[in-house]
């Protein structure tokens, strides 16, 4: 008994440590790894993380002699599939199909989470030193979007565990002061979507289940609610991203539109041979390596734009060698620019000095100027070429063609630019109150196209046990209209953007049976959180309903950082529910 619970501590406190670790580091933490010289992929620190707690798991059987039963079977076959699958692609196709088992993995984290809860670990001093660590990550770090909710849930659950009405206060204060409340509001659009839902579930599984009101304080809550959604909708910034959601006929005839374009070429289309990639380092933030990424992809698309030679004039020819030459250096300086702008913003962030926001905004700013800068250059050496063969008309002026090649040339250069610019910053580091609604509804029929050559795949494949794991995932839809060429050109890969239809793409019905199961079970939790109306379950198990929203318009269960936390907390929530007992009407401290 004394090494379970020795054993529990362990597990417990290394999940504790990993899910705080990733809510601020993100991937920074979770693509720390280690490469054996007989492996030919790396082994990340959530494997590893896997591999110990599993042991001390295992251990703790062995020794105290568990009986097991028709559940731990289960368990068994369903990681002797994920073994089978993970190496049947491996062998087809390499190391990415690990990658793709990850998705399958991860949840056996849920498992850990369940063994490894007990509530008589959660003493006043144990809470207060997990309180405090929040404070000072608060303070002194960035929340990312996908734990914010998490974490603001997890403190208010710790703080009233405390049994000291003062201490409570203290860090009540704490949190007002120092909790970033507008980042609920500086979001992505699934991030809000996701937060109404869990609204719409407090409010219905809250106020008809848990608690015991009259009909009257409900109507007033009602109210509240409105005028809360109300404001949070007048303190976005970016409006027209909310509206995108609700343009069913812009969204509607803007899919039918490019889907015309996508069936009249797919049946001529073949896919070109791309290297894939394991995983690419975080080519999202202001590094050395993404802008070198970015700027080689920026440099291949100004050669292949087809825009460019659609004038053949042979006087708009311009000595491309140079140019080319001229771009190169002018792209080093940019990126060189884009890293010491971005550094000196970032460093104020992290004295405290502006805001995230505000150091987005001066860091676009700056690289404003500079793309502004070389553009002049350009444009100089562009006409400069031209002088020199000769090529003006009689009164001394470029000639059509060439102010045509010359327009549509630097608008390229430009483009690219721009996008550069925004490739080399992250996505927590964007502003959003700029972002056309064309931008935004392209992004929901991103997804739309991504979704359906992924069904066409389940369909052409006639498999039930889905996609090989090893078999990098294409888009035949977006291939064609060339969107997220970044991603895929540069991964060999695009990524799914739904983990559960991307579980199902993958494990076929198998997944299937998988997820309905896990339904099944939350389906008992909350119905055991509501028989207690226990207050603390109801808000864990909102933050499973917030990750299991987000997922399906994110990649989110494929990644550590999001996916470890997520499943350990769904199984540390399955335990605390089974620990309930059916409460009377002063259960609320359950």
């Amino acid at each position: 008994m004394i090494l379970k619970r020795f054993n529990t501590l362990i597990s417990f406190s290394l999940l504790s440590l990993f899910a705080y670790l990733y809510a601020f580091l993100s991937r920074e933490f979770a693509e720390i790894h280690i490469q054996l010289p007989v492996l030919s992929f790396p082994i990340f620190i959530g494997e590893i993380l896997l591999a110990v707690c599993l042991g001390l798991l295992t251990y703790s059987f062995i020794v105290e002699k568990y009986k097991l039963n028709k559940w731990h079977l289960l368990i068994f076959c369903y990681l002797g599939w994920i073994l089978l699958r993970a190496f049947q692609g491996y062998s087809a196709y390499g190391p990415l199909a690990f990658r793709n088992a990850a998705l399958f993995y991860y949840p056996l984290f849920a498992v850990i989470g369940y063994y490894c809860y007990d509530s008589r670990l959660f003493k006043p001093k144990v809470i207060v030193t997990m309180l405090i660590g929040l404070v000072v990550a608060m303070k002194f770090c960035h929340i990312f979007a996908y734990h914010r909710y998490a974490l603001f849930v997890l403190y208010l659950i710790l703080v009233f565990k405390l049994k000291n009405p003062w201490v409570k206060i203290i860090f009540l204060g704490l949190l007002i002061v120092l909790y970033p409340f507008k980042h609920f509001f500086l979001t992505a659009r699934s991030h809000l979507v996701s937060f109404a839902v869990v609204l719409g579930y407090l409010y219905v599984v809250g106020f008809y289940g848990v608690f015991q009101i009259s009909k009257k304080i409900k109507v007033i809550w009602s109210g509240l609610l409105i005028v809360g959604l109300l404001l949070g909708y007048m303190c976005y910034p970016d409006k027209q991203a909310v509206h995108s959601l609700f343009m069913f006929k812009s969204l509607s005839a803007m899919y039918q539109e490019k889907l015309t374009r996508v069936k009249e070429q797919e049946q001529y289309f073949e896919f070109q041979p791309i290297s894939t990639r394991l995983y690419n380092k975080d080519n999202t933030g202001l590094t050395s390596e993404g802008l070198d990424t970015s700027l080689d992809m920026i440099l291949y698309e100004i050669k292949q734009n087809a825009d460019v030679s659609q004038v053949s004039s042979p006087q708009a020819s311009v000595d491309m060698m140079d140019l080319d030459t001229l771009i190169q250096q002018k792209y080093e300086f940019f990126r060189e620019q884009l890293i010491n702008i971005s550094k000196r913003q970032l460093f104020k962030v992290k004295l405290n000095q502006i805001s995230i926001e505000e150091a987005t905004e001066a860091t676009i700013e700056d690289a404003d100027l500079v793309a502004k800068q070389i553009m002049t250059e350009v444009d100089e050496f562009f006409t400069l070429e031209l002088s020199r063969k000769n090529d003006f008309t009689e009164e001394g002026r470029l000639t059509d063609d060439q102010l045509e090649y010359k327009k549509i040339f630097l608008k390229s250069i430009a483009f690219r630019m721009e996008r550069m610019k925004y490739l080399g910053l992250n996505a927590d580091f964007m502003t959003l109150d700029k972002r056309e609604t064309e931008v935004e509804t392209g992004n929901i029929i991103f997804r739309a196209f991504v979704w359906r050559d992924m069904i066409n795949d389940m369909k052409e494949s006639r498999s039930i046990w889905g996609i090989n794991w090893g078999r990098p995932q294409r888009s035949k839809s977006l291939e064609i209209l060339n969107w997220a060429g970044h991603e895929w050109k540069r991964d060999g890969w695009i990524a799914p953007h739904n983990s559960w239809l991307h579980m199902v793409y993958r494990g076929g019905i198998i997944a299937g049976l998988f997820i309905l199961s896990a339904l099944t079970v939350f389906i008992f939790m909350v119905r055991r959180i509501i028989m207690a109306r226990s207050i603390k379950g109801l808000f864990l198990s909102s933050m499973i309903v917030y990750m299991v929203v987000v997922s399906l318009f994110l990649v989110i269960l494929e990644l550590p950082h999001n996916a470890i936390p997520f499943w350990s907390l769904f199984g540390i929530t399955l335990a605390y529910s089974l620990n309930l007992k059916r409460s009377d009407e002063n259960s609320y401290s359950s």
